[in-house]
C-alpha cells in the first residue's frame, strides 16, 4: 500500500473523526488501532520543547469571569515559533487535549472544523511515531511557515515511513496557527489538505465511512510542481 493512500485514507479518518466519539477515531488506516496516540519521538528539533508551556494569567470577560477560550489561549506561548506550534498541536492532539488543539489552527480552519463537527486529529493510525523536522518559509515577508513532520507507522510487519509539512500563518500579532497540511510521498504528487476551505473539507468528510478503497483522493487538491498549494 503507498504512503499516499496510507496517508490519504487515515486524515479521512482521523483528521475527520466526529465530536461525538471521545476518543481519537481510526476508520479503515490500517494496522491495529491500540488505543494508544502516536507519540512523539524524542528526536524532535533542538529548539523544539517537549514540555508543556506554563500557563500563565488569563484575562476576564465583561462579567469578571474567565471564558473558556481565554483560559486555553493563556496556554500558547505568544512568541511561539512555527515549530513549536506544530509540537505542542500535536501533543494537544495526542492527550486528546481538543480545546489547546483547536485554539492552534486558525480561526478560519476553526470555523470550518466546528461547523463540519469535526475535529483535529493526528494524520496516521495510532501506533505511529513522529518527529518535527526543519521550518521553511513559503514567503519573503515570513507570513506562511510549513514544519516538517515524519511519520513513521508499522504496517503487517513492516515499517511505512512519510512526511507531512504542516501549513502555518501568521496573525496580525505575528502569532503562528495551522491552516492545513500536505502529504508527502516520493511516488506521486503531494496532496494539501487545506484545513480553512469547508468546501472541500466537506466533500473529503463525505467520503468517511461510504468508500473503503480510499477513493477519497479524487476529492483532495493536488500541490503544484513547485510544492505549494493550489488555492
Amino acid at each position: 500500500m503507498s504512503t499516499r493512500m496510507i496517508a490519504s485514507r487515515c486524515f479521512l479518518g482521523l483528521g475527520l473523526a466526529g465530536f461525538a466519539g471521545l476518543g481519537i477515531l481510526s476508520i479503515g488506516c490500517g494496522g491495529e488501532d491500540t488505543g494508544a496516540s502516536p507519540s512523539a519521538e524524542t528526536s524532535r528539533s533542538d529548539n523544539v520543547s517537549s514540555s508543556s508551556p506554563a500557563v500563565s494569567m488569563v484575562e476576564t470577560n465583561n462579567n469578571g469571569e474567565t471564558s473558556p477560550a481565554q483560559g486555553v489561549a493563556a496556554r500558547i506561548p505568544i512568541n511561539a515559533t512555527p515549530d513549536s506550534i506544530t509540537a505542542l498541536y500535536f501533543d494537544a492532539v495526542g492527550s486528546e487535549d481538543v480545546a489547546l488543539a483547536e485554539q492552534l489552527l486558525t480561526p478560519s480552519a476553526r470555523q470550518a472544523f466546528s461547523s463540519l463537527k469535526i475535529q483535529p486529529s493526528m494524520p496516521a493510525p495510532a501506533n505511529s511515531t513522529y518527529r518535527v523536522g526543519s521550518v521553511r518559509f513559503a514567503t519573503n515577508r515570513k507570513e506562511i511557515a510549513y514544519v516538517e513532520t515524519f511519520w513513521s507507522t508499522p504496517i503487517e510487519g513492516a515499517k511505512v515511513e512519510y512526511t507531512a509539512e504542516i501549513c502555518l500563518k501568521a496573525d496580525d500579532n505575528g502569532q503562528w496557527r495551522i491552516s492545513g497540511m500536505m502529504m508527502a510521498d516520493p511516488d506521486a504528487p503531494p496532496i494539501f489538505f487545506d484545513f480553512e476551505d469547508y468546501a472541500a473539507l466537506a466533500a473529503i468528510h463525505s467520503q468517511v465511512g461510504t468508500d473503503s478503497n480510499g477513493g477519497g483522493e479524487s476529492t483532495v487538491r493536488e500541490a503544484d510542481a513547485g510544492g505549494n498549494p493550489i488555492r
